[in-house]
């Protein structure tokens, strides 16, 4: 059986910290249930998402039919449980599945840090901590990174046991993680390699560590590719899906990373106090006390940024957020620290060291939600510094209630959200509630989209995948990118072509925004939509119409158009 505190002359886990995970659990259950349910991201990748799965759940391949940037290892375990276990693909149940993995990575961190010996108040704070940090999950439910992020922590937990499988274990879920997203899974494969090596140099028992990490982890991969051309895709378009396409991100969808001043002085302090001092000076003989000081102001400033932002609603996933912009700086500048004074358990060492040093990584080229995924190990580093470097213990009574009534105010914003945002009750979405104008919006769309009774719907410039969940209607193809006019290839756009001159009828959806948002690609397909478009509806800045089959071509975008409040012609 495995224990989650250290076996090594450690006894079994106490009664106080069942209660606390049973606390930590409603903790992280009450904050991201109305985050979850009330969070509207405007880019709707949750859509299109749900689209990948539904159609790749029907039969049709990977990067063959089905147009995706994500590996096939998200696509097995998505058919696990929306195939095999029969879970509705519908928001509901994909924004109750987020909450589910989001929680469960929260109290294997705190099940870590109690592994690793911290004291438990220490570890339930630093674990609410890492919780609050990935509340931007909220934005993209169904996300790989639910599962990356589950799937980081899962292994060091593997590794900070003494499970004799334990390597084998953390590379299958390295695997995972590459086979998901092939530079997340390097990000964590690269640290795990060298902890492996490191630990079976210094200890004879564990001298095939490193083996284990290379056999299982490339047996692995072997096995879902294997998996993968075995439902339909070739070779070729495996390596287009995994390798290939993600060249096309690094010029499409660059951003610079954001940072912060004061993570800034922060980082660049901490990196003075390493630089060698030939005489022995004040600064050389207290540099540890001086590193401590900085270590406490690190954690106070890095909590308060993210306590501050938990009031505020999520906008956007390029939105500089909580401590993300703290941490992407302030974490790689405390590495070389942690190397210096962790003594703990030597299987994490390296491990955590490299994920939260080369973590920043991840968020290249588009640092939106990736930014808090890249930067989140950097919780748990602080964690084992202050408990290691400042012994943070909490057996005052008060400061635990302090704490509660603290992380109770913090919960309010949310549920004050949930209860004043209105039920979407759109199908399959019945759990949602969204700004009042917002959810209006969105049912009068829905239905304008229903009375098209057209074959096909189609977004122009910009797509928004969710409402063939909510209005039954399908695709023009299995290729539904959300910004499809920078992401379809030219063999995609020929198909989205080919059915556009078959289909009889199409519902066009003109969202807002759509020209700039195309940013000029795909103009001759765009035009292929315009031509014979008669509008329908006009509800705010969304245009909702018909393109008739060519034997009953009309006038393109007519000048005037009566508006009801649906919008819909008399």
């Amino acid at each position: 059986m495995i224990s989650w505190i250290p076996p090594r002359g450690q006894t079994r886990p106490e009664q106080k910290d069942r209660v606390v995970l049973i606390l930590l659990s409603l903790v992280t259950m009450l904050f991201s249930y109305p985050v979850v349910m009330t969070t509207f991201a405007p880019y709707d990748d949750e859509g299109y998402i749900m689209m990948t799965v539904r159609s790749f759940c029907d039969g049709h391949r990977l990067y063959g039919d089905v147009h995706t940037q994500y590996g096939p290892s998200f696509y097995l375990l998505s058919n696990v449980i929306h195939g095999w276990l029969g879970v509705p693909l519908t928001h509901d149940a994909i924004r109750l599945k987020t909450i589910l993995l989001w929680s469960l990575s929260s109290l294997l961190c705190y099940m870590t840090l109690r592994r690793l010996h911290v004291e438990w108040f220490v570890a339930f704070f630093f674990s609410c901590m890492f919780h609050f940090h990935m509340d931007k999950l909220a934005l993209e439910p169904g996300h790989p990174q639910e599962w990356i992020l589950l799937l980081s922590v899962l292994c060091l937990w593997f590794c900070s046991g003494s499970w004799p499988y334990k390597w084998g274990a953390s590379a299958f879920c390295v695997s995972l993680i590459g086979m998901m997203k092939l530079n997340c899974g390097l990000i964590v494969a690269i640290p795990l390699t060298i902890q492996a090596t490191v630990t079976a140099f210094h200890d004879c028992k564990q001298r095939y560590a490193a083996w284990q990490v290379i056999g299982i982890g490339t047996i692995t991969s072997l096995c879902i590719a294997i998996w993968t051309l075995g439902t339909g895709s070739s070779l070729p378009e495996l390596a287009w899906g995994m390798v290939g396409q993600h060249r096309r991100f690094t010029s499409e969808f660059l951003k610079a990373i954001p940072w912060n001043w004061g993570a800034l002085v922060i980082a660049s302090f901490s990196a003075l106090l390493l630089l060698p001092i030939e005489r022995q000076t004040a600064i050389q003989e207290y540099r540890k006390t001086i590193f401590s000081i900085l270590l406490w102001f690190t954690i106070a400033s890095t909590t308060a940024v993210q306590l501050f932002d938990l009031s505020r609603p999520l906008q956007h996933g390029l939105e500089p957020r909580g401590a993300a912009t703290w941490l992407v700086l302030i974490g790689p500048a405390f590495v070389p620290w942690f190397w210096m004074l962790w003594y703990g358990q030597k299987d994490v060492k390296w491990l955590l060291g490299g994920c939260v040093l080369l973590g920043p990584i991840i968020a290249v080229p588009t640092p939106g939600t990736q930014l808090s995924l890249a930067t989140a190990m950097g919780w748990v580093l602080l964690a084992l510094m202050s408990h290691q470097r400042l012994g943070l213990t909490f057996q005052s009574r008060p400061i635990p209630l302090v704490f509660g009534s603290i992380l109770t105010v913090w919960l309010v914003p949310g549920w004050t959200r949930w209860h004043n945002y209105s039920p979407l009750q759109l199908p399959g979405a019945h759990l949602l509630r969204w700004e009042p104008q917002l959810a209006s919006r969105e049912r009068e769309v829905a239905t304008a989209i229903r009375e098209c009774q057209a074959d096909r719907l189609v977004f122009d410039g910009h797509g928004h995948n969710r409402f063939f969940f909510w209005t039954q209607t399908q695709p023009l193809t299995h290729a539904n990118p959300t910004f499809w006019p920078r992401m379809l290839t030219q063999r995609e756009q020929r198909e989205w072509k080919e059915s556009i001159d078959k289909s009889t009828r199409i519902c066009v959806v003109v969202p807002p925004e759509v020209d700039t948002l195309a940013g000029g690609y795909a103009e001759d397909l765009r035009t292929s939509l315009r031509e014979g478009w008669i509008q329908n509806a006009s509800i705010g800045e969304w245009r909702i119409g018909i393109k008739a089959s060519k034997e009953s071509i009309a006038p393109t975008f007519p000048t005037a158009i009566k508006e009801t409040k649906l919008g819909i012609v008399d």
